[in-house]
């Protein structure tokens, strides 16, 4: 997943990583999946607090934000070459500050969650991911590392 002329990326690839990211930041909080605004606003309304007729109560607090991901193709500039260099020479700082590093490799994907570890272990030792040097920095500095499945 890259794109060698622009910081951009089909939407469907950025949904689908939002995607992916929002079902592991679930996993490690190991609580269900927020609410969407329409039903904490459902949830929220309070009908002896006023008439039908004016606006539902909304929480401030309620978890409704999307979960944020970074990716190289989208976050590291192409030009000028100046920004370009400087921002992957703080890669390393990236990973370390990350809560978490997902990685997704096509080939590792294509194994069941359900599947048996020895597949498991065979995939992601044999995966283009582990034999890049550039993704080399997401293993060894990322303090939770995931790999979907």
């Amino acid at each position: 997943m890259g794109n060698d002329t622009a910081n951009a990326l089909p939407r469907c690839q950025i949904e689908r990583l939002q995607r992916f990211t929002e079902e592991v930041d679930h996993c490690r909080r190991n609580e269900p999946p927020p609410l969407s605004a329409k039903e904490t606003c459902a949830l929220a309304y309070d009908p002896s607090e006023g008439s039908d007729d004016e606006e539902p109560y909304v929480d401030k607090f309620a978890d409704t934000t999307l979960v944020g991901f970074w990716a190289d193709t989208l976050c590291v500039p192409l030009v000028p070459k100046e920004l370009r260099t400087d921002q992957i020479g703080k890669m390393r700082q990236i990973y370390q500050d990350a809560s978490c590093v997902l990685v997704v490799d096509r080939w590792v994907q294509e194994i069941a969650l359900a599947g048996g570890i020895a597949e498991k272990f065979a995939r992601l030792y044999l995966s283009n991911w582990q034999h890049r040097l550039w993704t080399c920095q997401e293993g060894v500095f990322a303090q939770n590392l995931y790999f979907q499945f």
